[in-house]
């Protein structure tokens, strides 16, 4: 047989050998003498034949390039009827494999192949026509030697035409609706030991022409056609739950990130799921969340994507190190509430319903409890309790509603936002099953998210919908008056403005709507009049934390950096604790500051270091928060201080070009203390290399950051005048 496959693909081809079965073909290793590299063939059986659009792959699947995907270097139809994939050949072991010899994983290692896993997919997601997998589990990830995953087989995602398509799929990682009789199906195939996977299934789907469309002027035709090569199969209403789509793969994500933590194959997908809790993996309800939300049988419940779900794990990378940090804490709270619980117990020996009403008293007390250390600024001590309480009923709401709003009141709104549609996802916070007081705070605290967020018109949509549950709310018409004017429906904010007016609404909250639209059409200077009135009427810590930036923002605006910087200095000793945004924007002015006014540049530089580093100190702030640290501190001469800010960074952080790029920008601007015969900028030319290497990735999604320019022409330089060979 090898003698034939080197007919078919040429004398290039060497040392031919067999590697084993795949889903769709047999697998082959060869060495490639032209390109000087080892590479995998995969010969596809002969029963997928007719059914790949062969040029049209070859050309898609040939221009990606990712770091986590291997390179695709042909695809060939030979002479013999069969297709061939010509690719990398990826040292290392599948996850299946490493999960057999070493376990589940923990949190850290989990963390780390979910965000690589979702960042390439997006990746797929993102091409032209979008490219979807369909077949992502742990044997199609390699581990690399470098401890980096990479996405193999994309033989599933060529389509396929004809009556009835045939998917190749594993048990326990397809998603439902890549099934469509399950009234028949065959019962999940059961591992004869932990973490075993079974066997590939060729799993029958129906497909159902849809209705044609009409072709547009220019390339429609052949556009449909790349579409359809390109992307999963088309399938009729699989067993109720749609079409594939790009939430396919990504319950593919959390099924595979489900056997990773728990080195258990998961149901398959149309059968009731084990929680992951009865398995006791080493990861924080946060990130158990995520997975059980990828995993949902609707896809309108899952992430949309990839890259939403590569978000919501990014937000718990930052919320993680604050809970590293009150772990003990948490603990400490866990023995003082358990004690109570026990001496509630003791003293309500009367039944099942005391016993019942001693667990709610224990959890209101969390929760109450937790509310009084976030008003005193405590707030890791008050999540700790929320979490605590959350474990105890996960299907009630107080406790995650009151954990969003401390996460709002800590500016973390994208976190925030995901712990709601996390816990609605997997079904403890439904808001249809709801009191309608806590229905409508549910879509009040997601308003006030988005709206922080910038998301002006979903947030105007979650406060009519807050307002359908309770008309009595001034506060929701004050939220949506504000987001209807920040997304340029004036007529409809001055419409919700009237009817808060005759509600007889507190004149403080109609001063900040009024205010607001005189912003959005302009009036500067009667905006600014009707905030400072607000800000000396009211205590509310929502309304001053957004007058206050709204007002700076508006002298930052007409120029005013003196009145700016009034502003903000007078809401961070005002807000405390609330007062990130603020301080993160007072840091920002005073090196505006600095640069307007040199004679005085060191002392608001000296300043805008203060503010950042009592953001951090608090346990707040983001990487961003660090970076700019970082910045002052080297430009206030402070070398070894912003190396310590940064050298953790890029450890937390190593898949982010930002810290990289910065050391080299340090290092190199360090060397200029050092004589002449000293410099050494060895470590300028490391760091600029790493950064380069994780920028490529970044710039590839989009990203588009000048400072990476400038750090090519600093390398330029550096090579010109001989420092660098």
């Amino acid at each position: 047989m090898t003698d034939e496959i080197q007919k078919q693909l040429g004398p290039e081809y060497f040392d031919i050998r067999p590697l084993g079965e795949g889903g769709m073909g047999t697998l082959f290793r060869a060495y490639r003498c032209g390109l000087g590299v080892d590479v995998v063939i995969k010969r596809i059986k002969p029963k997928y034949l007719g059914r790949v659009d062969q040029r049209a792959e070859a050309d898609i699947l040939k221009r990606i390039k990712h770091r986590y995907l291997p390179r695709i270097y042909d695809v060939i139809q030979g002479s013999d009827g069969y297709i061939y994939t010509v690719m990398d050949l990826i040292p290392g072991q599948n996850m299946s494999q490493f999960v057999r010899d070493n376990g589940p994983a923990d949190q850290k290692l989990a963390h780390r192949w979910a965000c690589q896993l979702c960042e390439v997919v997006a990746y797929l997601h993102e091409q032209t026509p979008p490219i979807i997998h369909c077949d992502i589990k742990p044997s199609n990830l390699m581990i690399t030697p470098k401890g980096d995953l990479c996405l193999i087989d994309f033989n599933t995602s060529l389509i396929v035409d004809g009556d009835a398509l045939a998917r190749a799929a594993t048990p326990g990682f397809a998603a439902p609706e890549q099934y469509t009789r399950p009234q028949n199906r065959p019962a999940a195939p059961q591992p004869s030991r932990q973490g075993e996977l079974p066997p590939t299934e060729v799993l029958q789907t129906q497909w159902t022409p849809q209705p044609a469309q009409p072709a547009s002027h220019t390339g429609g035709q052949a556009f449909r056609a790349s579409r359809r090569s390109s992307e999963a199969a088309v399938t009729t209403r699989a067993g109720g739950y749609g079409t594939i789509s790009k939430a396919t793969d990504v319950y593919g994500i959390g099924a595979t990130l489900y056997y990773l933590v728990t080195g258990h194959v998961p149901e398959i997908a149309l059968d009731p799921l084990t929680p992951l809790g009865r398995y006791s993996p080493r990861i924080s309800a946060t990130f158990a969340g995520i997975i059980q939300r990828a995993m949902q049988k609707t896809q309108e419940q899952r992430f949309p994507d990839a890259d939403h779900m590569l978000q919501a794990l990014r937000d718990v990378d930052l919320l993680d190190s604050r809970y590293r940090s009150y772990h003990m804490a948490r603990n400490i709270a866990r023995v003082v509430f358990g004690l109570l619980f026990c001496a509630s117990l003791a003293s309500t020996a009367a039944g099942v319903i005391q016993l019942r009403q001693g667990r709610q008293n224990t959890y209101l007390t969390l929760v109450s409890q937790s509310e009084t250390l976030a008003n005193q600024g405590s707030y890791d001590e008050a999540e700790a309790l929320l979490e605590q309480a959350i474990d105890m009923s996960p299907d009630r709401a107080d406790a995650y509603l009151q954990l969003a709003v401390q996460r709002y009141r800590q500016a973390e709104y994208r976190q925030a936002l995901d712990l709601l549609d996390n816990a609605a996802a997997v079904g403890n916070l439904n808001p249809d099953d709801l009191p309608e007081d806590q229905a409508g705070d549910y879509h009040y605290i997601r308003a006030n998210c988005l709206y922080e967020l910038g998301e002006y018109a979903q947030a105007a949509e979650d406060y009519q919908t807050a307002l359908g549950y309770r008309q009595d709310n001034n506060a929701y018409y004050r939220g949506l008056a504000l987001a209807q004017a920040r997304s340029g429906d004036l007529d409809g904010a001055q419409q919700t403005l009237d009817t808060l007016q005759q509600r007889g609404a507190a004149s403080v909250d109609c001063a900040v709507v009024s205010a607001e639209i005189n912003t959005v059409k302009g009036n500067y200077d009667e905006a600014l009049t009707q905030y400072r009135d607000v800000l000396q009427q009211t205590e509310d810590i929502q309304t001053l934390s957004r007058v206050y930036l709204s007002a700076a923002q508006i002298c930052e605006q007409q120029g005013d950096l003196d009145g700016c910087l009034t502003l903000l200095r007078e809401a961070t000793e005002r807000l405390g604790s609330a007062g990130t945004l603020h301080g993160e924007m007072l840091a920002q002015v005073c090196s505006e500051k600095a640069q307007a006014d040199p004679d005085n540049s060191t002392a608001y530089y000296q300043e805008a270091e203060a503010c950042l580093q009592a953001i951090l100190d608090r346990g707040q702030g983001s990487i961003q928060t660090s970076l700019n640290l970082a910045v002052v501190q080297q430009t206030l001469g402070e070398y070894e201080a912003a190396e310590q800010t940064l050298l953790p960074l890029s450890e937390e952080y190593p898949a982010d070009y930002r810290p990289y790029m910065r050391l080299a920008f340090l290092y190199a601007d360090w060397q200029g203390e050092f004589s002449i015969d000293e410099r050494d900028y060895t470590e300028v030319r490391r760091y600029a290399a790493l950064a380069e290497e994780y920028y490529k990735q970044a710039e590839a999604n989009g990203a588009s950051d000048m400072e990476m320019t400038r750090l090519d022409s600093l390398l330029d330089q550096l090579q010109v005048s001989g420092w660098l060979d």
